[in-house]
């Protein structure tokens, strides 16, 4: 199984504006809804490419007003869910994507309030029937006022059962939670420079590539063997990502000239990696597979709501580079 966790769920709702600016008045072109959060993005891209759908089960908290929407959502995407809901509203990300001038606006509250019981009940749901083949992804942010040491303490206690564990997360909970020494953790350049408190990760020209590149991966390597992390995936934005183990490091890169929504690119990338990663193919493989979904999400608007024919065509132009 491939557990996907959620506890700071979002009502995602995308307005699609052309030449939108500040202090004006639109009439959007398109309006979309979806019951969202990361765990439910990366739930969608990966169920794409597994030929058993029902290995795939996200398990969240959600307001109770919302829970009949989720519901719905996740029944119709024939996604396997358990949820506990929560006596207050979920919070609403509002996105503007505008496609004459390739912007993307984002406005974000942060209004879902949980506590530490409910976090403790959904922790009982995920290991109550945890096996050490299964694999448990915890992704995004954490309720506002929740302890942030929270993914720290619910990926010890699936370590105890032995599962294999996913971090992808930002902020204190993801530095925090790599002390608990996750199987494979997947960041962006700021979320690595706030692990490691290295403002110069974020502040690289790329105007030497070979030695940018070395000197993030030796930045990884260094986190992979202090907290016995087997796996770090970097995503590094239209430059492409970096794959390394204790022994390869491998760059890949796929270029679009035309992207029109980036949101939840991140989550399809660790999708795209996770479905072939539970298949036990190549790293290689699976690490092709994640750049070419992260793309597909980008000529979609929604998160994971790309096609998987369009992913495994741009799979076949992924370059790699193995790195020194």
């Amino acid at each position: 199984m491939i557990y996907c966790v959620l506890i700071n769920p979002s009502i995602d709702e995308i307005f699609e504006i052309n030449d939108f600016k500040i202090g004006a008045t639109f009439i959007a072109k398109k309006r979309q809804i979806y019951p969202a959060g990361k765990a439910i993005s990366f739930a969608l891209s990966c169920k794409k490419f597994l030929s058993d759908k029902s290995l795939i089960r996200v398990l969240y908290l959600v307001g109770k007003n919302e829970q009949q929407l989720y519901d719905r959502f996740l029944n119709s995407e024939d996604i396997i869910h358990n949820f506990l809901s929560v006596n207050c509203s979920t919070r609403s990300n509002k996105t503007i994507v505008d496609p004459k001038n390739k912007t993307t606006t984002h406005i974000r509250t942060q209004d879902f309030f949980v506590s530490l019981y409910e976090i403790n009940k959904l922790l009982e749901i995920i290991t109550k029937d945890l096996e050490k083949e299964d694999i448990v992804v915890f992704s995004g942010s954490i309720p506002f006022g929740i302890p942030s040491d929270v993914y720290d303490k619910m990926i010890r206690q699936i370590r105890i059962k032995g599962a294999t564990t996913v971090l992808d997360s930002s902020g204190e909970a993801l530095k925090l939670a790599i002390l608990s020494g996750p199987t494979i953790v997947k960041s962006n350049l700021l979320e690595l420079s706030q692990i490691l408190g290295d403002p110069n990760l974020i502040n690289l020209s790329f105007k030497n590539i070979k030695e940018d590149f070395k000197f993030i991966s030796d930045k990884v390597k260094f986190l992979l063997e202090k907290y016995h992390i087997k796996i770090g995936l970097i995503t590094l934005a239209h430059r492409g990502a970096i794959l390394v183990t204790s022994d390869q490091i491998i760059y890949g890169n796929l270029k679009i000239d035309n992207p029109l929504d980036t949101v939840g690119s991140g989550d399809a990338f660790l999708g795209g990696f996770i479905s072939q990663f539970v298949q036990n193919n190549p790293l290689e493989t699976s690490f092709k597979l994640a750049l070419a979904c992260g793309a597909a999400n980008t000529l979609k608007i929604g998160p994971g709501q790309f096609d998987a024919e369009v992913a495994f065509n741009l799979q076949k132009k992924v370059e790699l580079c193995y790195l020194d």
